[in-house]
């Protein structure tokens, strides 16, 4: 049994499906399916029953094997974490990619004060849609990402180190004009009839919206499309029509003609700081945790 195994086991449990594991994992799914069989074979235990083709259920064996496979990963990343301190680096300058949000959540300026302080050193923010980050991540364009946790779920802790950052909530913002104004909070249902602006797939928003509308058995009505907060939001002026965007993100746009709303149930998204595991060095790390420490005081 190896790491990789264990970890696709994670991802079978938390997706209650082997064919969405395996798209996540990038593999087929006789793979997966071989994968695991192997795993019960080892284990002299069941695991996962798929009996009922239409609902994957974990046996009591699966539920205790999780909580193991959890402690185990968690393990491996500490150990690599460790090597990492020792890892000598030949390189003085940093190549951090991050979604656009570098201004508002304040992490441009905490690069600038670490630059300020190390002035040997040179940390660069390069701002990209999630999905462009990861593909540089892998080629070695950038150093580390800073993404959505709904863009990295799919990224296997074997590869890469994932550090939570901050929280924040996502929010309907609407003209003040808006019926939907008279609302305390609004629901997914309440936007059915709706015309969305919206920010593009990869922006982390764009995709847990649609997940929403799609378990509420809706088809959103998205007539368009831009990357540009300022753009979205200048276009909600005597308009019925809404937008999504973060707290924090839309917090320094807001003025007296536009308001903000809660969705219920409320949702909420984690900024994430990634790197490729083997290649993290105690200068990378030191990034991380001025970014983790000021975020987490200025929260």
């Amino acid at each position: 049994m190896t790491f990789e195994d264990i970890q696709a086991f994670i991802f079978v449990y938390r997706l209650k499906s082997i064919s969405k594991a395996a798209l996540r994992l990038n593999i087929s799914q006789s793979e997966l399916s071989k994968r695991l069989q192997r795993m019960q074979t080892e284990l002299n235990s069941q695991l996962i029953d798929t009996t009922n083709k239409r609902r994957l259920v974990i046996t009591q064996t699966g539920e205790d094997f999780y909580e193991s496979a959890l402690k185990i990963m968690d393990g491996y990343e500490q150990m690599l974490d460790k090597i990492a301190i020792n890892r000598s680096s030949n390189t003085t300058t940093i190549k951090i990619g991050t979604v656009p949000i570098s201004s508002q959540y304040g992490i441009s300026k905490i690069i600038s004060g670490f630059n300020a302080e190390h002035p040997n050193i040179f940390v660069q923010l390069i701002e990209n849609e999630g999905k462009n980050l990861i593909k540089e991540l892998d080629n070695g364009s950038i150093d580390a990402a800073i993404l959505r946790d709904t863009q990295t779920d799919y990224l296997s802790p074997i590869s890469y180190g994932i550090k939570s950052l901050v929280s924040d909530e996502l929010l309907v913002i609407m003209a003040t004009s808006n019926p939907l104004n008279r609302m305390d909070s609004v629901s997914i249902k309440d936007l059915k009839e709706e015309q969305l602006l919206m920010l593009p797939e990869g922006s982390g928003v764009h995709e847990p919206i649609l997940e929403m509308f799609s378990q509420n058995g809706l088809t959103p009505k998205i007539y368009f499309q831009s990357s540009h907060i300022e753009t979205l939001l200048g276009m909600l002026n005597n308009s019925k029509s809404v937008t999504f965007l973060f707290n924090k993100s839309v917090k320094p746009f807001i003025n007296a003609d536009l308001t903000t709303k809660s969705l219920t149930p409320k949702y909420s998204s984690t900024l994430q700081f990634v790197y490729k595991q083997r290649s993290v060095t105690q200068l990378m790390l030191s990034v991380l945790h001025r970014l983790i420490n000021e975020l987490k005081f200025s929260n």
